[in-house]
């Protein structure tokens, strides 16, 4: 993958060459924390300390993301904390530690290409933003996709979110799930859980006679990681795209 980045970071050099640029940090030790936290601050950049929340709407979320620019997400591999999901999910900067390093002691904005963490991520374009260099998802990661999630309500609390930010749908039972295939505000659906042993038995014949997949959260986190949706497979089986309508709800399960 080949991008022209050069001329974009050719000639920013300056004491505060991360004025305004905003920072999530993830994976790290606290002593490393504090130490880029202040090479960040001296330099102009803002730190982070949570994810922003996931707008309200889709309209809402393309109006925010045409007016604010995308965190940088600095970290030293690839992760599985809801910072880099989230990074993943809108198609932030995902950088090594190395690249703010080299930056500062250049007192240049350097191209990120050596620096990145997924190099190989699909759907991305480059694009500059203030001072700093970004990537984007032309097209969101869950568009249109909606997941039930099953699990302890940390997980479903952080992977509600990630889902939202890849401008999915996230619901809590199965009956929402199938109302919105069925009123196709979601044109695909899965339900993804936390551990496939505390499944019930219920929601496994529920989700047998709907035909809808149940995947584990890895599901999820390598599609992040690829930057595309990946098939809906379960033992042996792949489930085709889009799923057709369902006439009937029967149950609600939790």
């Amino acid at each position: 993958m080949k991008h022209s980045l050069t001329n974009h970071c050719r000639g920013v050099v300056n004491e505060f060459i991360f004025r305004g640029t905003e920072f999530l940090l993830t994976g790290l030790s606290s002593q490393k924390e504090r130490n880029l936290e202040a090479l960040i601050r001296s330099s102009g950049g803002v730190i982070l300390y949570d994810i922003p929340s996931p707008p309200n709407s889709k309209s809402k979320r393309s109006s925010t993301l045409s007016c604010l620019q995308l965190p940088i997400i600095l970290c030293n591999r690839k992760l599985k904390t809801i910072k880099f999901l989230y990074g993943c999910a809108v198609g932030a900067s995902i950088l090594k530690v190395d690249w703010l390093t080299d930056c500062l002691a250049t007192g240049t904005i350097l191209p990120p290409e050596k620096y990145m963490i997924l190099p190989n991520r699909n759907g991305m374009k480059w694009t500059r933003i203030g001072m700093a260099v970004h990537h984007r998802i032309q097209n969101h990661i869950f568009d249109r996709v909606g997941i039930m999630l099953h699990g302890k309500h940390s997980f479903c609390t952080k992977f509600a979110c990630i889902i939202k930010h890849g401008d999915g749908r996230a619901f809590k039972t199965l009956q929402w799930l199938v109302r919105s295939i069925d009123e196709e505000r979601s044109l695909v659906g899965a339900i993804v859980v936390e551990e496939k042993a505390s499944i019930s038995r219920h929601l496994k014949s529920c989700a047998l006679e709907l035909d809808i997949p149940i995947m584990p959260s890895s599901w999820i986190i390598k599609s992040l990681y690829l930057g595309k949706l990946l098939p809906f497979t379960e033992e042996n089986n792949t489930f085709s795209l889009p799923f057709v309508q369902i006439p009937e709800v029967r149950n609600s399960v939790e």
